[in-house]
């Protein structure tokens, strides 16, 4: 289902799935992140669902994304606070991993031109998700796409090995995340 029109970056909240025809491989993420291959297989066909509750602090200003993944059996939940601080968290798969996420321009000169590519018309912020784990790091930029007439929240991204945003690595996946509205929360 598509994303209706009043859903923005600033209102992420309701019940997603992966939707694996429009959705980047995630096998080469996987095993550059180096996930075993039997996980890689499994996660590669898994269904993957997301219940996001997107609310304001009134007091600070603050927007928290609060994600709860379900795939394979297993339940995660990652809160995500857009204020550029960082957080650590213990991850199943990953192990233990540092992020920091927050609004920004989409024409900020420092995004990677990937992660700048086809958003829907008339763009100018976007949520930037920075992650560092165990040998890789992950850049995202998250909003929303117009692919084949319809409206989908998606998710740009590079995962590179080495722990430094700034150097070009050798080793690194481009890939998009693309997820159908299924509900309401």
């Amino acid at each position: 289902m598509a994303a209706p029109n009043d859903m923005n970056i600033h209102n992420l909240s309701g019940k997603w799935a992966l939707n694996r025809s429009l959705s980047d491989d995630i096998s080469p993420v996987l095993a550059l992140q180096g996930v075993n291959w039997i996980v890689r297989a499994a996660l590669s066909r898994a269904p993957i669902s997301l219940t996001i509750s997107h609310v304001r602090n009134e007091a600070s200003g603050v927007e928290t994304v609060t994600t709860t993944q379900h795939s394979m059996g297993r339940v995660t939940q990652e809160e995500r606070a857009l204020d550029w601080t960082e957080t650590t968290s213990s991850h199943p798969i990953f192990g233990q991993i540092v992020t920091k996420s927050r609004i920004s321009a989409l024409d900020d000169s420092k995004l990677k031109p990937f992660l700048c590519q086809n958003w829907e018309d008339n763009t100018s912020e976007v949520i930037e998700a920075q992650s560092v784990g165990p040998g890789w790091t992950s850049w995202q930029i998250w909003g929303f796409q117009v692919i084949d007439g319809k409206r989908y929240h998606v998710r740009n991204a590079i995962v590179q090995k080495g722990k430094d945003f700034t150097e070009a690595a050798s080793e690194f996946v481009e890939f998009k995340m693309v997820y159908d509205r299924i509900g309401e929360m």
